[in-house]
């Protein structure tokens, strides 16, 4: 693709507040398709309006969760379009990055695209009190129970950010390259509640004190740093300054437009509603 000047770039930041989990995934997905249409950056974050657990794009529903167990405990249960392991969503910010491809500011290709936006997340953090640590190493394939992967926040990835030593922040990444842009979406934990998943599991619950390498022993959560509370709304505003800052740019507030909630409607029913893994690939 050939390069777009930079100064053609249009930065955005939406703050979604509560949404349900397939309409989360649904509107980051309409975000990212339109990215490349509108030459926009969007930094969104958002949070969920219920217990909820989001699966990668190339999991098994089935062989992750107890999905019975899961809808009589009122947790919801999306599958992303991105890629990684499980995540429980209860106590956290969650963040979509969409941009169109050709833009060096934004990375050309996944792993320099990871690295100018860990750059953001850890000026997030730094704003919030936090020295966070930054891996470049490669993901690592620590296998859990029955030699399946671990979930996210129990394995580490290109570009990991961690605090005190354990991971904060889990983001996955989807380059949709015949549309000509790409998403990145994450969890920075408010306060760590990963061991939920193994009250979901499909071998039965169990406790993390049965479990010596249950997800939330390599989890921390901002609160556990921090040693106070901390609300959603300060961790947006540092979201948006740290993104800011790392990216020398104005993010001009704003929301979705027609275009993109009519979109994701669409792909709310169509795709997001079914944990039937989606036909298409981009």
């Amino acid at each position: 693709m050939p390069m777009t000047r930079e100064n053609d770039l249009n930065w955005r930041f939406i703050d979604s507040g509560l949404g349900t989990a397939a309409f989360n995934m649904a509107l980051d997905e309409a975000l990212a398709r339109e990215a490349a249409h509108s030459s926009t950056a969007t930094l969104r974050v958002y949070a969920w309006s219920g217990p909820s657990v989001s699966l990668g794009c190339h999991q098994r529903p089935g062989s992750r969760l107890d999905l019975q167990r899961c809808r009589a405990a009122g947790v919801q249960v999306v599958r992303r379009i991105t890629g990684g392991r499980e995540v429980y969503h209860d106590r956290e910010l969650t963040y979509s990055f969409t941009g169109p491809e050709g833009y060096a500011c934004l990375g050309l290709g996944i792993t320099e695209s990871y690295r100018v936006i860990a750059r953001g997340l850890v000026q997030a953090l730094e704003l919030l009190g936090v020295e966070p640590e930054l891996s470049g190493r490669r993901p690592s394939r620590h296998s859990g129970a029955g030699g399946l992967l671990a979930p996210c926040f129990a394995s580490t990835s290109r570009y990991e950010i961690t605090a005190s030593g354990k991971k904060i922040v889990g983001s996955a990444q989807r380059r949709c390259t015949r549309l000509g842009s790409f998403l990145q979406q994450g969890s920075l934990l408010l306060r760590n509640s990963q061991d939920r998943l193994l009250e979901l599991s499909p071998a039965g619950p169990v406790s993390p004190e049965g479990s010596p390498s249950g997800p939330g022993l390599a989890a921390t959560g901002l609160e556990e740093v921090l040693g106070r509370p901390l609300e959603y709304a300060e961790a947006a505003r540092a979201m948006r300054q740290g993104f800011e800052e790392a990216f020398h740019c104005r993010l001009e507030p704003g929301q979705p437009t027609a275009r993109e909630l009519d979109l994701a409607r669409d792909l709310e029913q169509e795709r997001y509603l079914s944990l039937e893994r989606p036909e298409r690939v981009y």
